[in-house]
């Protein structure tokens, strides 16, 4: 009998053992309070049919799952096992409270991760922020891929807090255009940002050391940006409340079909004395919209400089390399660049493919490469001209008190002083204007002067309109099969050294004759 009673009560600690292992503990809170003060939890071991007051607090090595009912205060460092919450987390500033992942992360209406610590992604999973929560505290994806949106209608998400995206990990904006995420606070990337969805970043300050590129990247407030990472959105927008500054040479890549970098009206953009790099689409400034005079626009590859009328593009531009188009994409086609132009040597600066085009440049222009379009005009208002390259622009109009030095050629069909042109010479300069009936043409009130130094023109004709005036200093020396047409009223007062081919002196309009004086 005693040897019965003990195999039965051995049988029976074995079947309790069994039942008991069959449920993994579960805690959920009984009380607001701090996460490691045992009397806010209380425990199941029978998976939720009963509850007893914990002894120990939940971490992810004795629990299967926790769930927040009350505000809970995160105090130390821990991590979790899979998290229900239909109260609130506090996370205190310093203090790391870690996911594992996995199963989806739901944080519907009314809940909220607040506080000034971090809560922590370790692995991937998809957190799944809904209308009316409030995740406030920082967001850090520490390793693998997180998919964060709304995933129900409107699926809108929002972030208040920091979002820190670590080397290696990746933050997932959805699988199609119709997903929205707002981010409120800093973002710091040093991973990846990607997905088909929208990104509107709302926060003061951007670090991006790895690669930004969800389908759509809108900067919706005023804040810096630094990093040497790479923004390579199909779509990047500047809202009308957008005010971004750089804090260190930053580079666009726009990627996609007809990808774009737009600022709308309202919107300021500042190099902040840095070079912004843009190597791919088209670069858009809206009428209203501003891109400060600071720092340079460094172009590269094949890329459109799109300044609408109106916008104040006020940057100093270097095309670095490729061809870059600047021109007005709408009506009336008319742009203008108010800072310095360096066109480096083998790039390409187009100003258009029609007559309809028109690009106004107000600050120097240092051409070490070459201008050309078809049928459009620049238009130079700017004090200095440094020209090593070719200017084959169809119509090229000078429009200010200038200089104009270097060796370059001028090519142009139409080439114009206007009548508030002045030019001066630093040194011997040649223009061939070129095309079907090529001309150089002195506007009335335009002024020119070879300045002690030789005026070469080779093609064409070279027409002085009437009050236009050719400055008593230097010499004009024609060569090949030229006209010179000096008009009533003009002042031809240079020397004129006929030095090659044959050079036709004369009015082409009524009355046809001219005065030559000593």
């Amino acid at each position: 009998m005693t040897k019965f009673l003990k195999c039965f009560v051995g049988l029976f600690l074995f079947i309790v053992l069994i039942n008991s292992s069959s449920y993994a503990q579960l805690y959920r809170s009984a009380a607001s309070g701090n996460w490691n003060a045992n009397s806010t939890w209380e425990v199941s071991t029978n998976g939720g049919s009963g509850w007893l007051p914990a002894v120990t607090t939940p971490t992810s090595g004795n629990s299967a799952q926790i769930t927040i009912n009350h505000t809970v205060t995160v105090t130390a460092n821990v991590t979790t096992s899979q998290l229900i919450i239909s109260g609130t987390i506090s996370i205190n500033s310093g203090v790391v409270l870690t996911h594992p992942g996995g199963a989806t992360f739901t944080l519907s209406s009314g809940t909220a991760i607040t506080g000034a610590g971090t809560f922590q992604f370790q692995t991937g999973s998809n957190l799944n922020v809904r209308p009316g929560s409030n995740f406030s505290a920082t967001l850090r994806i520490n390793s693998g891929i997180i998919d964060v949106r709304d995933y129900s209608f409107p699926h809108i998400g929002r972030l208040y807090g920091n979002v820190i995206v670590d080397a290696g990990a990746s933050l997932y904006t959805g699988g199609s255009i119709g997903y929205t995420l707002f981010v409120m606070g800093n973002l710091t990337v040093n991973g990846s940002i990607y997905g088909f969805g929208d990104l509107r970043f709302y926060g003061p300050s951007l670090a991006n050391s790895g690669n930004i590129e969800p389908e759509v990247f809108t900067f919706d407030s005023t804040s810096t940006v630094a990093g040497s990472g790479s923004f390579q959105s199909n779509r990047i927008y500047m809202s009308p409340n957008g005010n971004v500054t750089l804090l260190s040479d930053v580079t666009f890549s726009p990627s996609g079909t007809g990808p774009f970098f737009e600022i709308k009206t309202g919107g300021i953009f500042s190099a902040n004395t840095y070079i912004f790099t843009f190597n791919s689409g088209r670069f858009a400034v809206l009428p209203g919209a501003t891109v400060v005079s600071s720092g340079t626009v460094r172009t590269q590859n094949t890329v459109t400089i799109d300044p609408r009328t109106g916008s104040g593009f006020n940057a100093n531009v270097n095309v670095f390399s490729g061809t870059t188009t600047v021109t007005a994409t709408a009506s009336p086609f008319t742009c203008r660049l108010n800072g310095n132009v360096v066109i480096n040597s083998g790039a390409t600066f187009y100003s258009g493919h029609s007559g309809a085009y028109l690009v106004s440049i107000y600050g120097n222009l240092t051409n070490n490469g070459s201008m050309t379009g078809i049928g459009s005009s620049v238009r130079f208002f700017g004090a200095v001209l440094a020209n090593t390259g070719s200017i084959i622009s169809p119509v090229f109009n000078f429009d200010s008190i200038c200089t104009v030095s270097g060796n370059g050629t001028y090519t142009s069909e139409n080439i114009y002083i206007g009548s508030t042109g002045n030019v001066t010479l630093l040194n011997d300069v040649t223009f061939s204007p070129t095309g079907t009936g090529p001309f150089f043409e002195i506007k009335t009130g335009g002024i020119f002067s070879a300045n002690t130094h030789i005026f070469t023109f080779n093609s064409g004709r070279f027409a002085v309109l009437s009050g236009a005036t050719v400055v008593k200093s230097g010499t004009v020396r024609t060569q090949n099969t030229v006209t010179i047409d000096p008009r009533t009223g003009s002042g031809f007062n240079a020397n004129v050294n006929v030095f090659s081919g044959t050079t036709t002196v004369t009015q082409t309009v009524s009355p046809l004759y001219l005065q030559i004086k000593r």
